[in-house]
């Protein structure tokens, strides 16, 4: 037993400094990214623990099979697993050349797509390179299991490099945990060189436990990234900014489309009717962060992760910022978490006020946020335009008054771990009260405009993050599945000049960036900044995507959800549902949805 453990070790340290000589590609394709010595540092950290935790998986898979095979089967497994690490650290290193990003479900999706290799031809000189690649790697994997016997070199000894490389990546993971709440993004941003790379953060922890201020986005300068974005120039109008209209945005959290109606949103199903209003409109997540990264980038939820490690701000608040408009950043949960202060509002720090927290309850908050807008708007004299965020937070904690208990139930009380179908209603009714309770705020916000002259030159957006379920297609709350409750949200378009009309063709929450930039005379090529369109002009789309952490769907004009995730240790979880959110089993039909990958994966590395 113990020879056995003794020719694991020795090749799994063999095979570290193979797979870290694979691993040395990341290093030095990206090295041009490491603007400081600690960014340097860091990425040599990160790459040493990464080939350290590549060169584990075949030394835990191995030993444990060990335990009841013989020696010769153990280093027939040792060499199977280590050649199939080595082959797809090889097949990730190629993809993300070409792609900027790793091995994932998309990738999957498209190789196995029928008609994938007659659109898309490798040729021989490709196919040559790669068995001659492999077969190197064989050989080289065989090498390692015969030398490894003859390695005069003590078990301790590798252990004790094992022991430096365990703190090695405990040194690089804290480096990042410190980096990100100081802003430091040239560490940051390469968080995503290696794949499955899991880098540390602590914000929570630090806030709650050591009282650091993780707000630090005032005097905050953006050097060098690895983002280009926008990729097209953005020319402004020359206008007097007098004649400019005033925009708000009021966003209400888990504010899903079939709560806009006369007993749920009797006030702002009234506005409506002065408004345009799109009837199947779909968030570009089904959880905040990503619902609102669509709403204000225009982009796929998927690129929340490197706008985030990149700390880059939308192109839609600075250019607002160069046309004159003064801001207003209103919520009722702290912008800390989801890190809105990191990106969205990363420009206008010093507009923000988040820290309702501290003084009201879950209710008294969401008053609040109309006084504090009533009285920016007050201090609002110098005929600039102003552009003002207001975040409503009551259906989300299910939390509102007493005297707005009209469909019979308790605020905010909700016990997880006994919440099911049959008990499901009290808590959907503490909901529809949390909605009933910000629409007659809402109302009073609409009202002050109204009465201060401001509905007559103010563009108004009321729409949700993302929607919330209650068990219609088999799941409770969001961030769960890509069903109709989850991602189809409301979205009242309040434009003056314009009137009244119900929309039916598909928008989404990237398509608002585009189209106040047209509203206002913008002039840019919107590939260059947006995947969205104008959405006050017919689109015939295919398709809209909605993703969260980790998983992004397809949504198509029939209803049919494709389901892929973006990380690699997911590749293979691939999926179709239709509208009710059953699972497709048809082959035929999945292929057929898979397709829409062959455009998508250019989205996917556009802005790297």
């Amino acid at each position: 037993m113990k020879e056995k453990y003794i020719f694991i070790v020795k090749s799994t340290f063999l095979n570290f400094l193979f797979i870290s000589l694979l691993f040395s590609f990341y290093l030095f394709s990206s090295l041009k990214n490491a603007s400081t010595i600690l960014a340097k540092f860091y990425l040599i950290g990160s790459y040493l623990s990464s080939s350290f935790t590549f060169s584990l998986i075949p030394f835990l898979l191995t030993s444990i099979f060990a335990l009841f095979l013989n020696k010769k089967i153990t280093k027939v497994l040792f060499f199977i697993f280590s050649f199939i690490v080595v082959t797809f650290i090889f097949v990730d290193f190629a993809i993300y050349r070409i792609y900027g990003f790793h091995f994932n479900g998309m990738v999957v999706a498209m190789i196995t797509t029928p008609g994938f290799f007659d659109s898309v031809s490798l040729g021989a000189p490709t196919l040559i390179s790669f068995i001659f690649i492999l077969v190197a790697f064989l050989v080289v994997e065989l090498l390692i299991i015969k030398k490894s016997e003859k390695l005069n070199f003590s078990s301790k000894k590798i252990l004790l490099i094992f022991l430096l490389l365990i703190i090695i990546t405990a040194s690089e993971r804290l480096t990042f945990a410190i980096s990100d709440l100081y802003n430091k993004r040239d560490i940051t941003r390469l968080s995503r060189v290696y794949p499955l790379y899991q880098p540390l953060t602590i914000r929570g922890f630090a806030k709650r436990v050591l009282h650091f201020n993780v707000n630090r986005e005032f005097n905050f300068k953006v050097k060098k990234s690895t983002l280009k974005y926008p990729q097209t120039e953005i020319v402004t109008p020359d206008l007097d900014k007098t004649t400019l209209p005033n925009i708000l945005v009021i966003a209400i959290d888990s504010y899903r489309f079939d709560m806009l109606n006369p007993k749920n949103s009797p006030n702002i199903y009234n506005f409506s009717k002065n408004s345009l209003v799109f009837q199947n409109h779909y968030s570009g997540g089904n959880s905040t962060r990503f619902g609102i990264f669509s709403l204000f980038y225009g982009l796929y939820g998927y690129w929340w992760h490197d706008f985030l490690a990149n700390r880059q701000s939308p192109v839609l608040i600075s250019t607002l910022k160069k046309m004159g408009y003064k801001f207003k950043i209103l919520s009722a949960t702290s912008l800390t978490f989801p890190e809105f202060r990191k990106t969205v509002f990363l420009d206008i720090p010093e507009s923000i006020e988040d820290d309702f927290g501290k003084r009201f309850d879950r209710v008294q908050r969401e008053s609040a946020l109309v006084e504090s807008f009533k009285k920016f708007r007050e201090s609002h004299n110098d005929n600039s335009p102003y552009f003002s965020f207001i975040f409503f937070d009551a259906p989300h904690a299910r939390a509102f008054p007493k005297r707005y208990n009209i469909f019979k139930a308790k605020s905010g009380e909700t016990n997880y771990l006994i919440i099911g179908k049959r008990n499901i209603t009290k808590v959907k009714n503490a909901y529809m009260n949390a909605v009933y309770y910000d629409d007659a705020l809402v109302k009073e916000i609409l009202d002050y405009l109204k009465g201060k002259g401001d509905l007559k030159n103010t563009i108004i957006v009321i729409t949700g993050d993302h929607g919330e379920e209650f068990y219609e297609n088999g799941h409770f709350g969001h961030n769960n599945s890509f069903t109709e409750y989850q991602v189809k949200v409301p979205f009242v378009f309040y434009i003056p000049w314009m009137k009244h009309k119900d929309i039916n063709y598909i928008t989404t929450h990237y398509d608002f960036v585009p189209t106040i930039f047209d509203l206002l005379g913008i002039k840019a090529d919107k590939k260059g900044y947006t995947f969205g369109n104008n959405m006050l002009k017919p689109i015939d789309r295919n398709y809209i995507l909605s993703c969260n952490w980790s998983w992004c769907a397809i949504i198509d004009k029939e209803g049919y959800r494709l389901l892929f995730s973006y990380e690699t240790h997911k590749s293979f979880d691939i999926s179709l549902y239709n509208k009710e959110y059953k699972e497709v089993k048809d082959k035929k039909i999945l292929n057929e949805k898979k397709k829409f990958i062959f455009h998508l994966i250019n989205q996917f590395n556009q802005f790297y």
